[in-house]
């Protein structure tokens, strides 16, 4: 079932958008949610105080605090699971933890030798993940220790938005992590022993987003392939190859229940228009999420968020259920506060 962009209009009780202000630029290069949904951060591009980070209440877009520190444009950040931290990484390497409430320092690294391309807390929040094509590093938080360099076989790049690539992840025990790689392939460490585990392959490009259900049992990845795969961590084996996304796949997440999954895709077409006696090709661009039922695979929900339109659009996206689990927030290039949508009522609409 589809719900195009057409239709979204309708459904104003069922897409909540919050802020009108919100949608000007500058556009967004990192997000991040709290785990309860509640407030937001987000990082703006070099037009607007490169390196800042502005938390906001996510339901009114109202500005909490702002963390001033970075001295480059914040290439990732991501929330520890009690929410009372937030990572952010830069584009010359540098890492800062943040108290959420306070809106202090409370440690910093240094990620070689280039820019973070993601960052992952541990769930106990002792340790933060850092990643690049060529390197992980492990970061010990109170004391600001190095606890381990892995090396990769990538080969470093500039690149920009938390969406690059080269995710890291940990399981919700805290054993396992888990490296998404720009070739496809998925590697996985035990972090207790420092032991490689065997890796996970069928994606035949880059990883960009990994995340583990809340019980542990399954993983989910999205891929510029255009697919998400859902996995047996016990086994190691695909469960489900979720297929039909209009363009590369750049973020995924479990339900709080672990009963369904949503992803989204950034995806672009050539469209030809007449301009009198000519004919003039234009680049189309789009975003796309669906909602799928884990135990079966199926697509419950598809729909556009954002209007298709021509010129450049930066992929950020930044995706959290609330508590219930019936309901999406999420935050695109242009916004500074949520936009939250009712999923039960989309899929009504969508029958």
């Amino acid at each position: 079932m589809l719900i195009g962009i057409a239709v979204i209009p309708a459904l104003a009780a069922a897409a909540r958008p919050v802020d009108p202000a919100a949608q000007r630029t500058p556009p967004v290069y990192a997000a991040a949610f709290a785990p309860d949904g509640k407030w937001l951060a987000t990082s703006f591009a070099f037009i607007e105080s490169p390196g800042d980070v502005t938390f906001r209440d996510a339901a009114t877009g109202k500005e909490r605090l702002v963390c001033k520190g970075h001295t480059d444009a914040i290439n990732t950040m991501t929330s520890s699971h009690d929410g009372k931290m937030l990572a952010t990484g830069d584009w010359v390497g540098a890492i800062k933890v943040w108290d959420t409430a306070a809106g202090k320092e409370l440690a910093a690294f240094r990620h070689c030798p280039r820019q973070v391309w993601s960052l992952a807390f541990s769930p106990s929040g002792r340790m933060l993940a850092s990643s690049s094509p060529t390197r992980i590093m492990l970061w010990e938080i109170a004391t600001g220790k190095q606890r381990a360099v892995i090396e990769t076989v990538g080969e470093e790049s500039a690149t920009f938005g938390q969406h690059a690539g080269c995710c890291v992840a940990f399981s919700p025990d805290g054993r396992t992590l888990l490296f998404g790689a720009e070739d496809g392939s998925l590697r996985r460490w035990d972090v207790l022993i420092g032991k490689e585990l065997p890796s996970l392959e069928g994606h035949n490009k880059a990883v960009v987003a990994a995340t583990f259900s809340p019980d542990g049992q399954t993983l989910a990845t999205a891929s510029r392939d255009g697919t998400v795969r859902v996995w047996d961590c016990a086994t190691g084996r695909a469960k489900a190859v979720l297929a039909g996304h209009k363009g590369p796949v750049l973020s995924a997440l479990y339900s709080p229940d672990g009963r369904t999954l949503v992803s989204w895709c950034a995806w672009r077409k050539e469209v030809a228009q007449k301009d009198g006696k000519q004919v003039v090709t234009n680049t189309v661009f789009g975003t796309e999420l669906k909602v799928w039922e884990v135990a079966t695979g199926k697509e419950r929900v598809t729909f556009e968020p954002d209007e298709p339109r021509t010129g450049w659009v930066r992929p950020v996206y930044a995706l959290r259920f609330t508590k219930e689990g019936s309901h999406l927030l999420a935050v695109g290039l242009d916004n500074r506060s949520a936009v939250e949508w009712d999923l039960v009522r989309l899929a009504s609409k969508g029958q």
